[in-house]
């Protein structure tokens, strides 16, 4: 290992439409394992959704935030419930500076402080992974700390909403 002492790479793909990650582990970087996930449709991506809960963790991501919407609309119960999609073009179509109390609205017209939304969303990606590699039965137990974090952005973004996922990626690691 030398003096990086971790144990695989992630990447997380935070994906406007969808997300999703891969991972390999350093001791067989040649092999790159992706998740799929389940669903109505198996795929390596998940959709780019988030729902928190009325105190703003995360309740779900992708089609599991989907369903559980769904379900508190027709019970009627999802006022207090926040509902994102297609929220990582708020960070491409606002202007610079991105300052760290810019809020976003979710799809009620409600509003949440931005790097909360994204911190939500990329931590579920983070812990899903762990989830994963940890209910193998050959694995030992992995910890972030193990993983060397790889977070996509696109290359068309400005500095500034680089800068600020950047911050959100902090908040989680």
């Amino acid at each position: 290992f030398g003096k990086n002492k971790r144990l695989l790479t992630a990447a997380i793909d935070f994906g406007t439409t969808y997300s999703g990650y891969a991972y390999s582990f350093v001791n067989d970087s040649t092999k790159v394992y992706v998740n799929y996930w389940e669903g109505k449709i198996a795929s390596v991506k998940t959709p780019t959704v988030i729902l928190l809960n009325p105190d703003k963790s995360c309740a779900a991501m992708g089609e599991d935030a989907q369903e559980k919407y769904q379900k508190l609309i027709k019970a009627k119960e999802a006022e207090n419930w926040y509902y994102f999609e297609r929220f990582k073009m708020e960070l491409y179509s606002k202007p610079p500076p991105l300052e760290k109390n810019m809020t976003i609205e979710d799809i009620k017209g409600k509003s949440v402080l931005a790097l909360e939304v994204f911190s939500a969303a990329i931590k579920y990606l983070k812990n899903h992974l762990l989830d994963v590699l940890n209910a193998k039965e050959d694995y030992v137990a992995i910890l972030a700390p193990d993983i060397h974090w790889v977070l996509t952005v696109p290359a068309i973004w400005n500095d500034s909403s680089k800068q600020f996922m950047r911050e959100a990626a902090r908040e989680v690691f």
